[in-house]
């Protein structure tokens, strides 16, 4: 059935660990053994041309200019590659209202087969006046002297993830498919059930080959907030949070 799954993140000039993350970043998704196709808009399509142009931006950005937005969508598998085409690029035009850069990698062979999804590259500059189009690095301040100014208001991460449900569903539709996708929580929706947790085809694979994987704690990097505010890094107990279950046998539970 089709699933509702929506990843943002972003990279920025403050927060990248080393320079041309972005373009790293792009490297990466477009790389032969992971990618089925690519699209873009107002930036160019190949591999090699895309690469460049993204670090010739990040030279051209402020020293505390945000990079990049990165979005991971999981493309509704009732759908076909024509299909999923036409649905990413209509989300994304629709996204950065047909102005700013947007660059599309889809994994939908081999190991992904099962697991089709789309990675999503936001450069959000209007391409004519450099001007920002989504503000999605608008805090809040900006945000709110942006209202009350009676300004357009930046783009919230709800306003994408509703954006995504209509246009995957819209999609649906067209195809002739009855599934439909909800951006809400499952107690919004009204379901009394825990959500699952995503597997992975490598989760899946260690399986089959009778390997159980063991949660171990892991140290992070904190935001630049909490590094301002206390330690430079955390913990997190992914032990005491899984409570000793692989994530299969928490969704099968």
């Amino acid at each position: 059935m089709a699933i509702y799954s929506l990843r943002m993140s972003a990279v920025g000039k403050t927060t990248q660990k080393q320079p041309f993350t972005a373009a790293a970043h792009l490297k990466y998704i477009t790389r032969t053994a992971a990618v089925t196709s690519v699209l873009a808009a107002r930036m160019p399509d190949s591999r090699r041309d895309a690469i460049a142009w993204l670090k010739r931006e990040e030279q051209a950005d402020r020293k505390n200019a945000r990079i990049i937005d990165k979005v991971v969508l999981a493309l509704p598998r009732e759908l076909s590659l024509v299909h999923w085409q036409a649905l990413v690029t209509a989300f994304a035009e629709k996204l950065t209202h047909g102005r700013a850069a947007w660059f599309a990698a889809f994994h939908t062979k081999g190991k992904d087969a099962g697991n089709p999804h789309c990675h999503l590259i936001l450069r959000d500059r209007d391409h004519k006046t450099g001007r920002r189009v989504m503000f999605l690095s608008a805090g809040p301040k900006e945000a709110g002297d942006r209202r009350r100014t009676g300004k357009s208001a930046p783009t919230t991460l709800r306003a994408i993830r509703e954006l995504w449900e209509r246009c995957a569903n819209a999609a649906l539709t067209v195809a002739g498919r009855p599934e439909r996708i909800d951006h809400r929580s499952l107690r919004a929706q009204g379901q009394n059930r825990a959500a699952q947790v995503h597997e992975g085809p490598n989760i899946r694979a260690m399986q089959r080959r009778g390997f159980r994987p063991r949660s171990r704690d892991r140290v992070v990097r904190n935001s630049p907030f909490r590094r301002s505010q206390g330690p430079e890094t955390r913990v997190i107990r992914y032990g005491a949070i899984d409570k000793g279950m692989t994530r299969a046998e928490y969704n099968d539970a």
